[in-house]
């Protein structure tokens, strides 16, 4: 599937249900995906393409700090570390480190996220784990604070937990002043849009 728009939906309003006011970034919001996709009857039969929306819904804040704290664009994520370890481990005689590539490769072939898929594609259109593979990238922070490798996806961001359950801290830092700019930038557009 192809990702053909994505559209940020601010709801109306400036007061919660009980009448308490509500700044900008707390009014409720909704991010559909457009996906090209196609369409089969109940016998399975293709029909033909069509458009298909996936949404969610959640504060505007919190949908637009997705912009601005991804991976990809953290001083944190260490693509080149996580090649490294991967042709270690993916060889190595020891199967509990070669166990660890097999599970994110595992994880990577049950990911489900429209985003994800759309990122990773063969020339034909199927999604490529392999592709997503070496797309990845170690967060070194996580890696000291959980004690092991912690392998991310560039489209991920901190997580809201750590593994014993406990909130994680948020540790994104922008990799360079171009990437600052451009995902502040992104955050304030959303914001100022949202406060009109």
């Amino acid at each position: 599937m192809k990702i053909s728009n994505d559209i940020l939906r601010v709801y109306k309003g400036s007061t919660a249900p009980d009448g308490t006011p509500m700044d900008s970034g707390e009014r409720p919001a909704q991010r559909a995906l457009i996906v090209d996709a196609v369409a089969h009857n109940p016998q399975g039969d293709e029909l033909g393409p069509t458009h298909a929306a996936v949404t969610y819904d959640a504060p505007l804040e919190t949908l637009a700090q997705e912009v601005r704290s991804r991976c990809r664009d953290c001083v944190h994520f260490d693509r080149r570390a996580w090649l490294k370890l991967a042709r270690e481990y993916g060889s190595s005689p020891d199967m509990a480190k070669r166990k660890v590539v097999a599970e994110v490769r595992e994880k990577l072939y049950l990911l489900t996220d429209i985003e994800s898929n759309d990122m990773h594609q063969t020339q034909e259109g199927d999604y490529d784990v392999d592709q997503a593979l070496v797309a990845m990238g170690i967060c070194h922070p996580l890696t000291e604070i959980e004690r092991e490798p912690i392998v991310v996806h560039p489209l991920a961001g901190c997580p809201l937990n750590l593994s014993n359950g406990s909130p994680a801290p948020f540790l994104f830092a922008p990799k360079d002043a171009p990437t600052d700019e451009r995902i502040n930038a992104a955050f304030d557009s959303i914001m100022e849009q949202a406060a009109r």
